[in-house]
């Protein structure tokens, strides 16, 4: 899972955090967080209390980077860390996991579908009041379609309430 193989053979084989801050492409804050939730093993600490990071710490390091960049969560690249660290390939949790972000992805478009079939026929029904002369419209317009659009939207906002 982790590739050390592709890392510069010339690297010294322990860092600071900064030296792997600066290779991953994360913050020392993000590369601390992510000791504290788990992640990465405690880093070993150099006679002047500095941590110090290894390889393979690289590797898992920019593992959690792209993983993050798919979407997962921490929490979630924890459990497939956890299964490969455990011997167990994580091939079968990181197919559901990325199920599981289809479906909310998909659920986020439907619900921006919606909006902006609400906001064109706000728009619409705003513009054509402003033609007619009406004045202070707007208002009872946007609290008309957000009355609207909770009743359209209520098993979906009732299921995200849920989680």
């Amino acid at each position: 899972m982790y590739n050390t193989a592709a890392m510069d053979k010339n690297i010294s084989p322990e860092l600071t955090i900064g030296q792997v801050a600066k290779r991953t492409d994360l913050t020392p804050k993000a590369i601390r967080l992510y000791e504290a939730r788990g992640l990465l093993g405690p880093a070993r600490r150099t006679a002047g209390g500095y941590r110090t990071y290894s390889q393979r710490d690289i590797a898992v390091l920019h593992f959690i980077h792209r993983a993050k960049n798919l979407g997962l969560r921490l929490e979630e690249i924890k459990q497939i860390i956890d299964l490969e660290s455990n011997g167990t390939q994580p091939c079968h949790k990181v197919l559901q996991l990325v199920g599981t972000h289809i479906r909310d992805i998909d659920r986020a478009i439907m619900e921006l579908r919606l909006l902006r079939k609400t906001l064109v026929q706000v728009r619409d029904a705003a513009t054509a009041s402003d033609r007619r002369g009406e004045s202070a419209v707007v208002c009872r317009i946007i609290e008309g379609a957000l009355d609207g659009r909770k009743q359209e939207l209520g098993s979906v906002y009732t299921s995200k309430k849920a989680r």
